[in-house]
């Protein structure tokens, strides 16, 4: 029975509980989480997570022959637990718990409050003994996925679960493990990691199991204070504490996340969803600082672990958005070579519109170049700043907008217009100018049937290859 921890704090209980206790075996006070001691009432302990009566004869669902504590016996085992020193505990019953070497005895009865908040009690009528029992190798299926994949991106892992199912017990494990015993799994190039633990109730560091462990512990601290100043003094790559779910804990977490710390934490729940209802807590696992929750269940007596990936929902959401953005946009660009394709084309077939005017005017009007250029409109050569060049009152204004290339033109259909520029007007016969226009509109016909052609084949391979390349960068991405 040496190894049985319960044994530890034996002496210090009250005389019928110790021996109703001595009664039972080694096996069945080792499975003992908890011991309920209440004050003129029964005697109740938790064993294997369900609630049964200590009684003279052994553990029983029936309350027959339950031992039964005083008010007297409640004041004894509470100044022994404080070696005779309740004073020097007064901070922590104020806020409703006693610990000693890792045993955390929950007090109730009477409160003591101002301005409605509890600073201590008038009377203690109940005590709720929490027993540390530690199984080792029970973050093992954690360490080993750690060992595989490491801290992605420094999130960290939440452990939830509801009370008395293992939360503290996993988390000491854990700091062992990431501070010790991971080297036997070559994690991380067969190194230890840093590892600071904020003991709030003084629960988790349990200095027997702690032999050859590179962490270091911040005891009866709160979480803000402690998490403040494990990050600035201790250097730590892993922060480790227990029961957060406060504003005031959400903001020091994501304020030593930011820091850099990786952060495993515990809190009360009974699935992911806990986690996801609290709007604190939620607000860490959507900025990071959580990437994975570990949920803790009890199923016949036996506890078990489920790992989750909260943070991946998100991951999978920003990746799915980056590849659609990705191929999208190279899709567009595609379509975009493909557009400028047939915008070219319709600006030269505005400007051969410009030409078919040039040639009515000359054959029906015998007006001058200039006033045949200023009768012109066309939206398109509006909005590029060719008409208003041509209508600059000059008899070589088609000349100077062929030149002033606002239009991208093909090396061919350029040089076809730019001779054109350069002969139009200089005879000075109607006759001669119109078959000028004429043969030039026909060679610039001919090149233009051409060149439609090939930018048509070339707009259909733009839009498959942007389609083809946004698809084939989407899998890349994948």
């Amino acid at each position: 029975m040496e190894n049985t921890v319960i044994l530890k704090i034996l002496d210090l209980l009250p005389t019928k509980v110790k021996n109703a206790l001595n009664r039972l075996s080694c096996e069945t006070l080792s499975a003992i989480s908890e011991v309920r001691m209440r004050s003129s009432n029964v005697t109740t302990v938790t064993l294997n997570g369900e609630n049964l009566y200590l009684c003279d004869t052994g553990i029983s669902r029936e309350p027959v022959r339950c031992v039964r504590v005083s008010s007297d016996d409640i004041d004894e085992f509470i100044y022994r637990l404080c070696g005779g020193s309740v004073y020097s505990y007064e901070e922590t019953v104020k806020r409703g718990y006693i610990t000693k070497n890792g045993f955390r005895a929950g007090l109730c009865g009477h409160i003591l409050s101002k301005n409605g908040e509890m600073c201590g009690f008038t009377q203690i009528t109940g005590i709720n003994l929490r027993i540390p029992n530690h199984f080792f190798g029970c973050s093992k299926p954690l360490l080993r996925y750690i060992a595989k994949n490491g801290f992605a991106g420094g999130g960290g892992i939440l452990v939830i679960s509801p009370p008395g199912t293992g939360k503290t017990t996993l988390l000491r494990d854990l700091a062992i493990g990431l501070s010790r015993d991971i080297r036997k799994l070559s994690v991380n190039s067969g190194k230890v990691y840093r590892v600071s633990i904020i003991d709030e109730r003084s629960e988790i560091y349990l200095p027997e199991y702690f032999s050859g462990c590179t962490a270091d512990v911040f005891s009866g601290i709160s979480k803000s204070a402690g998490l403040e100043c494990a990050a600035r003094v201790m250097s730590p790559e892993i922060i480790i504490c227990d029961e957060i779910g406060s504003d005031s804990d959400a903001k020091v977490l994501a304020s030593a996340h930011i820091g850099g710390v990786t952060l495993i934490a515990s809190m009360h729940g009974i699935g992911v969803s806990s986690a996801l209802n609290n709007h604190s807590v939620k607000a860490l696992i959507d900025s990071g600082v959580f990437t994975l929750t570990y949920v803790l269940s009890r199923t016949n007596g036996k506890i078990t672990g489920e790992l989750f990936d909260t943070g991946g929902e998100k991951n999978n959401m920003l990746k799915y958005c980056g590849i659609v953005l990705v191929s999208g946009a190279i899709s567009m660009y595609g379509a975009y070579l493909a557009g400028r394709l047939g915008k070219n084309r319709a600006l030269r077939e505005a400007l051969y519109e410009l030409l078919i005017h040039i040639k009515t005017g000359i054959d029906y009007g015998a007006a001058p170049l200039s006033d045949i250029f200023a009768s012109f409109h066309n939206e398109l050569l509006d909005s590029v700043g060719f008409t208003p060049i041509l209508k600059d009152g000059s008899h070589d204004a088609f000349r100077k907008a062929i030149e002033s290339e606002v239009i991208k033109l093909p090396n061919e259909i350029s040089k076809l217009y730019e001779s054109l520029a350069a002969s139009l007007g200089k005879s000075g016969l109607c006759k001669v100018e119109s078959e000028l226009v004429a043969r030039y509109m026909s060679l610039i016909s001919t090149e233009e049937d051409k060149l439609t052609k090939k930018e048509q084949v070339k707009q259909v391979l733009y839009r498959r290859l942007g389609l083809l390349c946004g698809l084939f960068a989407a899998l890349l991405l994948i």
